[in-house]
């Protein structure tokens, strides 16, 4: 049994399993478990690409700025022209969607005017055309252009290199094109040629340089054939059609240094910046193998290597060895040995360093002025500006031109100023945590605490976190946290496990769910094959099929067949920790294999290698069979310089999780929040870290909350229902040192007292006997499984009013009438807000935001209310009807005074509702609407399909493993349909009845406008 009362305190501890969509929490007083609970809430990302919520927007307002952009150079340009050439200027101005005046009834091709205005005088009109076609269409404008790997960008530079050397027999990129595709068949089809690229095709991509060129000389010809026109004509037209924009510099949202509050932060590609990061790679590496060797390197040799480093820009892991003079038995931990001259793998490798040395070349510039030319090109994005500031340096133009061609990003989190002081120390072998400490040098702290946790923007740390996923699941732990605190009190300590892929960039969270779902097939894979043989589908017949399937049904040890009918005899087998668990204390998959019993027995309590070495063909059999399992498993296998780990190692291991991001929010709630005493003398006014300061936050590694759910028989984790997140919080909040020694020791206890019973030190009832089940306390899994049928799964509703007010594709009026069968149909699509006019053209509707419901004559009904409607700043006031009459839509009724608001609904408000054929109403949570069947869609609290009651099958007739729903819900004639608001903790309030509130798009402040 865990003890969890400490100097005669009664301990109180929260535990919370922290993911991208979801809380888990768990409030653990005296060992007993007093509440749980689960918060689910919508990750910032878009669930199917992964992409940020704010991409579309980002991306949307991009394309407005562009648009605007060429609208106001066409503008001007038409101007111009309109005055010089006497035409009428609103002859070129589209009004309403319309196609201008002037592009209006049969014209000739514009690529045949540019190739005609070679040769001949055009007419005024046909001039006009040609100079606005090559201002609409003007080319690959690359005076800021970077090199870069993006494949995009490849493509692009690929067609431009391409079109250029096709150029050189032509006189214009109009001649070109008229010539070589203007309607010419695609082969073997009777489509012409597309002269304008098409979505993600960049083959007649060319320089703007060219079109600038063609311009020019079309310009020119036509004056040589007679046109006149005045004499700063030709530089105006150039120079608004080719304007391009200074870039913006970004040095105003560059973070703080974590020492000094009034210095910036460091550019990641800066020498000062690579000596950092290289020496930290270089002394962790050290302080490694200093454990196996015992031998310190002297900072002589670290500045040799650092040295090799910024002059060769990388260090093999064989060039690391050679300045080491390490022992060639010695492998390094981090490297794969899977591959042939494995060590001639980059230890530490700078792309950008050995970019920048190659602009450079030769040059007299100290580390200070080269980090400053670091910082000008990472910060100031403008190419002519950054020629600009680099010509104060003693820089050739050669010089200057290809550090202008260099893109570097980033930033670090420490300053120069920072690191000028760090830096000397580090060289002479110390951490950067030791060097911290020697300078006296302090990250920023909180002074005062609080009995809840303030808003992570407001705290001392909001800078050093930009990732929207992290900041919404940090909001949603302190809403939780403050919730709990709130009830029941302060707490002794806090316990977190946070997610993998919190914090992480798009492409490690595919990789982690890619992951996840293969872990997923394989475990049902292992259930249908103890189905198929007739085995109990428990963990441990589980565990045994899936290694028997990754060591493809051999025994490692004795290279032996293992067939269906050893798999039957619980004799027969055994699962055998590569590093005996005494020595090792590690319980995971990767330390394990499938093996005969008679081969473990042999091994005992030692490694592959201790065990077999001996026996040189059996070793080779391992060997063989172990190079195709998974690189980490075959390297354990192999391992012929293992060292016993210490017990203390192990809970120190699962007691931290040392991610950034988990470390952020242990500081955060370290720094702000009021603890009780974990002991009678404790002063609770030291700061963390401090001598004689006590552990209220302890950061959990996951492999820890695995284990422990397999060993106290909740292995099976369903992530289609939401209440496994409870069951990891409640391990979390009982992983406390003294529990996480008493699982070792246990578990150490069980391999020893195996190797007495091979030994027959002991019987068969005696190892039963005395192997006795590790659980915190007596009917742990009972009393958990009875605490958490309690839960009710809390959501927040998601009221922000965001999003595209319409969708992307305009129609038009033909379209709209085929759609709602006449302009009557439209005229009531119009009325109802289903559609919306914008100029001669229709746009459908994008997001709902809410919907208000009504009631009269005991019947509800439904006005949708959208984005479209919140930007206009009106209630719409007709309740949806569906059906149709006469061929087109009903007509939506128009609310009066006897209708009786009850409730605005917005997605995830939690409802209490009852169809005519249920004994009893029953909570679920709204999910949407449907205008054409005027039914909603619900979903069950904790989406478990297993514990659905029968009246909850009257509802959710919808039902499937992966989404409890009820969808096309019709809402008239429901007898119970009430709203109700959800505390953090699961609680259900019954709404209070408000009158219906108003519309309008929030806007924020407009900071350094």
């Amino acid at each position: 049994m865990i003890q969890t009362k400490n100097f005669g305190i009664v301990m109180r501890i929260l535990g919370f399993d922290i993911g991208i969509s979801s809380i888990g929490w768990a409030f653990v007083e005296n060992n007993e478990l007093k509440d749980c609970g689960v918060r689910i809430f919508t990750a910032a990302e878009n669930p199917k690409t992964k992409d940020s919520l704010a991409l579309p927007r980002r991306n949307a307002r991009s394309n407005r700025r562009r648009l605007a952009r060429k609208k106001s150079r066409l503008i001007a340009l038409k101007h111009i022209i309109s005055k010089e050439f006497n035409l009428n200027y609103k002859d070129y101005v589209a009004e309403d969607g319309n196609l201008p005046q002037a592009y209006q009834g049969k014209l000739e091709s514009p690529y045949k005017l540019r190739y005609q205005a070679l040769n001949e005088k055009l007419d005024k009109k046909d001039l006009a055309r040609v100079i606005l076609h090559i201002a609409k269409h003007r080319g690959y404008i690359n005076k800021n252009a970077k090199n870069s790997k993006d494949s995009e960008k490849g493509k692009i530079l690929s067609a431009l290199k391409n079109n250029s050397l096709k150029l050189q027999n032509y006189r214009s990129v109009g001649e070109y094109f008229y010539q070589e595709y203007f309607q010419k068949f695609k082969e073997n089809t009777k489509n012409f040629i597309k002269i304008r690229n098409t979505k993600e095709n960049y083959e007649h991509c060319v320089l703007a340089s060219d079109l600038e060129k063609e311009l020019k000389l079309i310009l020119e010809k036509q004056k040589e054939f007679g046109f006149k026109y005045n004499e700063k004509f030709i530089d105006e037209i150039i120079k608004i059609t080719f304007f391009q924009r200074p870039l913006k510099d970004f040095s105003h949202l560059v973070g703080l240094c974590t020492f000094f509050e009034n210095e910036k932060r460091a550019c990641k590609n800066s020498y000062s910046a690579w000596e950092f990061v290289a020496l930290t790679k270089i002394i962790n590496e050290l302080k490694s193998l200093e454990k196996i060797t015992g031998e310190i390197v002297s900072s002589d040799n670290i500045e040799k290597i650092l040295n090799h480093i910024l002059e060769k820009g990388n260090i093999s892991y064989k060039k690391f060895r050679e300045y080491i003079k390490l022992d060639e038995k010695i492998k390094f931990k981090n490297l794969k040995y899977n591959k042939e001259n494995a060590e001639n793998t980059k230890f530490i490798e700078f792309k950008k360093l050995t970019e920048f040395k190659k602009a450079l070349k030769e040059h007299s510039l100290n580390q200070e002025q080269l980090d400053e030319i670091a910082s000008h090109i990472t910060l100031t994005k403008d190419n002519d500006k950054l020629k600009n500031i680099l010509e104060k340096y003693n820089l050739s133009k050669e010089q200057i031109q290809a550090l202008s061609e260099i893109e570097f990003n980033d930033h670090i989190n420490l300053s120069f100023k920072a690191l000028k002081m760090i830096l000397p120390l580090m060289k002479k072998g110390l951490r950067y945590d030791e060097a911290c400490k020697e300078l006296g040098l302090k990250t920023k702290s909180n002074d005062q605490k609080f009995d809840s946790l303030p808003p992570f923007c407001e705290s001392i740390y909001a800078q050093e976190l930009s990732n929207p996923i992290a900041n919404r699941a940090i909001s949603e732990y302190r809403k939780v946290l403050n919730a709990l605190l709130k009830k029941y009190g302060k707490m002794h300590k806090i316990h977190i496990e946070l997610a993998r892929d919190i914090g992480t960039s798009k492409k490690l969270r595919e990789a982690i769910e890619k992951e996840q779902k293969e872990n997923q097939e394989i475990n049902a894979w292992a259930i249908k094959e103890c189905e198929k043989f007739s085995l109990k589908a428990n963990s441990k017949n589980i565990l045994k099929l899936k290694l028997w399937r990754e060591q493809n049904e051999f025994c490692i040890y004795s290279g032996k067949k293992i067939t269906i009918e050893h798999l039957k005899d619980e004799k027969a087998l055994e699962v055998d920790h590569i590093y005996p668990y005494s020595r090792s204390f590690d319980d995971s998959f990767n330390n394990k294999v499938l093996v005969f019993t008679k081969e473990n027995q042999e091994k005992r309590n030692k490694t592959p290698f201790e065990a077999f070495k001996d026996n040189q063909e059996k070793w080779n059999t391992i060997t063989a069979l172990a190079q195709k399992l998974p690189y980490k498993k075959s390297q354990k296998i192999l391992d012929e310089n293992f060292k016993d780990k210490k017990q203390q190692e192990f809970i120190s291991r699962n007691l931290n999780d040392t991610r950034y991001i988990t470390t952020l929010i242990a500081k955060y709630t370290k720094e702000y929040l009021n603890f009780l005493p974990l002991s009678n003398d404790e002063n609770l006014n030291l700061s963390s870290g401090e001598k004689g300061s006590k552990i209220h936050v302890q950061t959990i590694n996951g492999m820890l909350t695995s284990v422990l759910r397999h060993i106290w028989g909740f292995s099976k984790k369903d992530r289609n229902n939401h209440i496994h997140h409870a069951i990891d919080a409640i391990i979390i909040a009982y992983s406390t040192p003294s529990m996480i020694k008493s699982f070792s020791d246990f578990k150490k206890n069980q391999e020893l007292l195996k190797a007495q019973l091979y030994a027959k030190k002991i019987t068969d009832e005696d190892y039963k006997h005395q192997a006795k089940f590790f659980e915190p306390f007596e009917n742990f899994r009972k009393k958990i499984e009875t605490k958490i049928d309690q839960i009710f799964v809390s959501r927040p509703p998601r009221k922000r009013a965001r999003g595209a007010l319409h969708e992307e594709t305009f129609l038009s009026q033909k379209q709209v009438i085929k759609e709602y069968a006449s302009e009557e149909g439209v005229k009531r699509a119009l009325e109802c807000g289903k559609i919306r006019k914008i100029g001669t053209k229709y746009v459908r509707n994008d997001t709902m935001v809410r919907i208000d419901i009504f009631k009269k004559e005991n019947k509800f009904y439904a006005i949708p209310i959208y984005t479209m409607d919140y930007a206009l700043g009106v209630l719409p006031d007709k309740i949806a009807v569906s059906g149709k009459e006469n061929n087109i839509p009903k007509k939506w009724k128009t609310i009066d005074e006897s209708y009786e608001f009850c409730f605005s609904l917005y997605k995830d408000d939690l409802i209490l509702i009852q169809k005519s054929k249920m004994q009893e109403p029953e909570f679920a949570y709204f999910k949407s609407f449907g205008i054409s069947t005027v039914s909603i869609c619900i979903e069950k609290h904790d989406n478990k399909i297993e514990n659905l009651t029968l009246n909850q099958k009257l509802l959710f007739t919808n039902a499937k493993e992966e989404n409890v729903q009820a969808k096309s819900l019709g809402i008239q004639n429901l007898k119970t349909f009430e709203k109700y608001i959800i505390t953090p903790l699961g609680e259900k309030i019954k709404a209070k009845i408000e009158p219906r509130q108003n519309i309008s798009l929030k806007t924020s402040k407009k900071y350094g406008l």
